[in-house]
């Protein structure tokens, strides 16, 4: 009796994490979209600015930051194993140290772990979509967003999300389950 309500406990728990993911999906994609829009006005509205050495001003690290999501939110090459700082810095049309620094100054973070935030909100977005992935593994959907291995994969996707990949997957699969029985009624 008690496993069973721990059991439960775990389960909403699990679903409440699940949510919240979404929910955080939800805002990624809406302010992608803003982003987007900004960017696109800047680009209008500026001239391109060349970066000398690592002697970046705030307005020259915020532009690189820009560019450095734009190409995040549109290259699938992010999704590939063989990303590097280098060719994100091609991909910006900038250098290497200046990307480096932008991440490390601007996001609090080194380039592994803004990289995988990126692969792990699209693995999400790959198992919500149920129907496209339901007969992939947990080591395919991660190999699909980049990851090398099954276990980095893993403990990246946990310590974004809070639940394993399995975890995350199974509920996905349960909601969609609902869904599809409530629109059968």
């Amino acid at each position: 009796m008690m496993l069973r309500q721990k059991n439960k406990r775990l389960r909403q728990s699990n679903e409440a994490l699940y949510e919240r993911n979404l929910e955080m999906l939800k805002r990624d994609e809406e302010n992608k979209r803003l982003r987007q829009e900004e960017e696109e006005r800047q680009r209008l509205a500026a001239t391109t600015e060349k970066y000398k050495g690592s002697n970046l001003d705030d307005a020259a690290k915020e532009s690189l930051l820009s560019k450095l999501r734009l190409v995040m939110e549109t290259s699938e090459e992010v999704f590939t194993a063989e990303f590097s700082v280098d060719r994100l810095a091609e991909l910006a049309e900038s250098k290497s140290k200046m990307v480096s620094q932008v991440i490390n100054e601007k996001c609090n973070t080194n380039f592994n772990t803004f990289v995988n935030d990126y692969r792990i909100k699209e693995a999400c977005k790959r198992m919500n979509d149920v129907e496209a992935t339901a007969n992939l593994t947990i080591e395919a959907i991660g190999n699909g967003v980049g990851f090398k291995s099954r276990n980095t994969f893993i403990t990246a996707f946990k310590r974004f999300t809070g639940l394993t990949p399995s975890e995350f997957q199974s509920i996905a699969k349960a909601k969609h389950s609902d869904e599809k029985s409530k629109q059968n009624v």
